[in-house]
């Protein structure tokens, strides 16, 4: 969204794909500096009261975060409305982004290669097993970033470059002539610390994607995962009785 101050036109990030991950991380720093009553009640939720010398630590916050995101000129005078509009329309960039914003996309092109997300696999007896070919490293260290994401309401953004570096990986073509097929690469941790860096460039509906992908295949995963040893555990029972 553009918007106008002195004359001059500055953009206004709106929405999560117009943002990069390395923004995140770098807006994550001002999060430390936001005084005390004002973090309680965006992230705590909790009722505060403020005297007048807070309001005016708070409006020196939404002055910062501002600037940052809009990149408007310390110099620019600022109206306390344009400053609270402001503030309140890039909230948003303070947190997790819901589901329901988010269009998980199975691949994405970046740079010139194509990523893509862990493949399901259709089984004989009808049923979907999740994230087919994860290794147990992936899916133990996938679980746990997701645990450490969602510890803070706010979400701890540290563990996001990680997650999105595990999950998509690029596709590579496999086999020849008629037996040609694309699959997403194997699991390489030493690939996943390289990607780390080259995907803090980007947008944010990506990284997101990455996330609510796993969330939604976790539990199916391990429901999966429960109902594959129990069937092992009776066929090891049923050999046992012959």
């Amino acid at each position: 969204m553009k918007i106008t101050f002195d004359g001059k036109e500055f953009s206004l990030p709106l929405h999560w794909h117009e943002v990069t991950l390395s923004q995140i991380l770098e807006s994550d720093k001002l999060l430390k500096d936001m005084p005390e009553k004002l973090y309680e009640e965006t992230f705590e939720g909790k009722e505060v009261e403020y005297t007048e010398d807070e309001k005016i630590d708070n409006w020196k916050f939404y002055r910062e975060w501002i600037g940052f995101w809009v990149k408007i000129p310390k110099n620019y005078e600022l109206k306390i409305e344009d400053l609270t509009w402001l503030y309140q329309s890039l909230i948003f960039l303070m947190g997790s982004a819901k589901e329901e914003d988010v269009l998980i996309q199975e691949t994405f092109t970046f740079k010139g290669v194509e990523y893509g997300l862990p493949e399901a696999e259709k089984l004989l007896n009808g049923q979907t097993k999740e994230m087919a070919n994860s290794t147990y490293a992936e899916f133990i260290e996938c679980a746990q970033l997701t645990t450490k994401i969602n510890q803070l309401k706010s979400g701890d953004i540290t563990a996001l470059p990680m997650l999105t570096a595990i999950l998509y990986r690029p596709i590579v073509e496999t086999g020849y002539w008629f037996w040609k097929k694309r699959k997403v690469s194997d699991y390489k941790e030493k690939e996943v610390q390289l990607r780390m860096e080259e995907f803090k460039q980007l947008p944010m509906d990506k990284v997101w994607s990455a996330y609510f992908f796993l969330t939604e295949h976790l539990k199916a995963y391990l429901n999966g995962l429960q109902t594959s040893l129990k069937e092992k555990v009776k066929e090891v029972d049923t050999v046992g009785i012959c």
